[in-house]
């Protein structure tokens, strides 16, 4: 089902073409992770926990993290056997605060990437909202309002969906952290904690959509000084009915692309 009236799925049931989406969580619980095996299903053409996928480009804005996102490529190119995937990184910090900094460079960048690899950019990801407040007040609703704003020039200039991956609050791990402008604005809004993927927010559909997932680790290479290069992937499957945390990992034996009915 589809958001609204001609509104096409990116990710069947999840999230669609040209909207916003915020996927939060604690930190070390794995968003960037789980975003990433996301992006790279969209871009591969693969299915993502058992949903059908729109095929396309992704640009993944690496503000957070650096280089080390080049590894976690890797292994998943190894992973899936694919390795001629229109996944496009960009490795630095970007300022989508104030209207005459990045916004409109990253515009152009996305455009360029079209032109020159004769692909169609469907998803950017922000990894993370903060580094790309760039120093703003997160619980202020002007900083906010702003980044929501350049967010929107971003999506609508390139006519892409946007995820940005965010944190919770000290205080409230129940919520993302800082002003209620950001989930007011978000189409869909999902949740990672420990083991476990939750949808939180759909706008203009039913809420639904909760998986688990296992960690696992993926050798993809060596190097001379340090050994193994090691990354991290998962395993996903549907969770049906309510059961702990640890019951509920501990059931998740399905592979990375298939979901399973409990």
């Amino acid at each position: 089902m589809a958001f609204s009236a001609g509104a096409e799925p990116l990710i069947e049931d999840v999230i669609d073409v040209e909207t916003l989406s915020i996927v939060y969580g604690e930190s070390g619980v794995g968003k960037s992770f789980q975003e990433m095996d996301k992006d790279f299903c969209i871009a591969a053409d693969l299915p993502w926990a058992g949903k059908k996928v729109k095929q396309g480009a992704v640009v993944w804005i690496a503000a957070e993290g650096g280089r080390g996102v080049y590894k976690r490529l890797g292994a998943l190119k190894r992973h899936y056997q694919r390795d001629d995937v229109p996944f496009f990184i960009v490795p630095c910090p970007v300022d989508l605060l104030r209207p005459n900094a990045d916004t409109k460079p990253l515009i152009e960048l996305i455009q360029e990437i079209e032109r020159d690899k004769g692909v169609k950019v469907i998803k950017a990801t922000v990894d993370t909202l903060s580094r790309a407040l760039a120093g703003g007040n997160e619980n202020g609703p002007e900083d906010m309002g702003a980044l929501i704003k350049n967010c929107d020039k971003l999506r609508f200039a390139c006519r892409l969906h946007l995820t940005l991956i965010h944190h919770t609050g000290l205080a409230d791990k129940s919520r993302a952290r800082g002003s209620s402008l950001l989930r007011a604005a978000a189409d869909t809004e999902i949740e990672i904690t420990r083991g476990r993927i939750r949808v939180t927010k759909q706008r203009d559909m039913e809420q639904t959509g909760e998986w688990g997932f296992r960690s696992i680790r993926w050798i993809w290479g060596r190097t001379k000084r340090a050994g193994p290069c090691r990354a991290r992937g998962s395993r996903y499957c549907r969770r049906a009915q309510r059961q702990s945390p640890r019951a509920f990992s501990q059931s998740c034996k399905c592979s990375p692309t298939r979901s399973r009915q409990n």
